[in-house]
């Protein structure tokens, strides 16, 4: 028999109690490390202008210090891509993700497993139709479940959720290297329990071109407002897009305000929702922060939602 899932107020109650002091304290060394390489690259750069010649100081001064200023916010989003892509130490994270994510996963999400260094392929990212180009990727926090279907004897599907991070590395014009984040987000992958024999997409305001699929208009006019629909079988995404599927989508969209794509592919269903860095506590915040917990939470139940009333609707229709 499933355990009683806790009311969230109880379990952030007894996380908080359990492991406030320890991650606050790892928190505050890992954010003065953080800190310190911040402020010596800044004072390096600052020190190296004292050495400019004073007249050519005097008379470009306005456009020395633009250039100053953007080239410290450059280096400040590079250390902290470096930092997410594990160039520090990561005890603080670490902690974090065993004593509080774990927890929240499992009382979101019962009968699920989660994995802190593992994350979905680059294979099933590329698969989805929905990355963008990317040079570095990294996944982890995998949360797997096989997630039985209401009211089908014997009938699951296979979900699996992962924290995505897709970097791309470009060139500036002085020809430095930048990494510019062109996703960053959960992705989940849902083995579907029959092929449709056909593709549909279900983006935000068009975001994602399938220039082998067709505009689809579908008849909810609040769905329409927020998704664009393509597909290579109008008829089938009909069926597939029911009017609860269509307002369940909406609700999530407006209650998260998440961006999110999905692609049905066959028997494979591919979703991308732009969360930010879901799991990935952020060391120049508070320890245990209530809104961040209950965004985690709530998050996680809102995604596995998604994924299973389409699993569902899909399995109810005759190919």
């Amino acid at each position: 028999m499933k355990k009683d899932v806790e009311n969230f107020g109880a379990l952030y109650t007894r996380l908080y109690n359990e492991n406030f002091a320890r991650l606050e304290t790892l928190r505050r060394k890992e954010q003065a490390t953080a800190l310190f390489l911040i402020l010596t690259s800044i004072g390096v750069f600052t020190a190296s202008m004292f050495l400019i010649n004073a007249e050519i100081l005097e008379k470009y001064l306005v456009i020395i210090l633009i250039v100053t200023a953007l080239i410290i916010i450059s280096l400040i989003k590079n250390i902290k891509t470096k930092m997410r892509l594990g160039y520090e130490a990561r005890n603080y994270v670490l902690e974090f993700k065993n004593k509080v994510i774990g927890p929240i996963i499992k009382n979101a999400i019962p009968n699920s497993n989660y994995y802190i260094n593992r994350g979905i392929s680059r294979l099933t990212y590329d698969s989805s139709g929905l990355a963008e180009n990317y040079d570095i990727y990294k996944s982890e926090d995998l949360i797997e479940v096989k997630l039985e279907l209401q009211n089908k004897q014997d009938k699951t599907v296979n979900i699996k959720l992962s924290e995505v991070l897709a970097i791309e590395i470009i060139k500036n014009d002085d020809g430095k290297e930048e990494y510019v984040t062109r996703f960053n987000g959960m992705v989940g992958e849902v083995e579907l329990t029959k092929d449709i024999g056909a593709g549909i997409v279900i983006t935000k305001n068009g975001r994602i071109s399938k220039r082998s699929y067709n505009k689809v208009e579908m008849d909810i006019e609040e769905f329409e407002k927020l998704f664009d629909v393509k597909s290579d079988d109008k008829i089938l995404t009909m069926r597939v897009l029911t009017a609860d599927v269509m307002m369940k989508l909406v609700d999530l969209s407006l209650e998260s305000k998440i961006r999110f794509e999905i692609n049905i592919k066959k028997d494979k269903l591919y979703v991308r929702f732009h969360t930010g860095p879901m799991y990935e506590p952020s060391i120049f915040r508070k320890t245990l922060e209530f809104t961040s917990i209950k965004r985690f939470y709530t998050c996680t139940k809102m995604l596995l939602s998604t994924c299973k009333q389409i699993a569902l609707v899909v399995d109810d229709i005759e190919i």
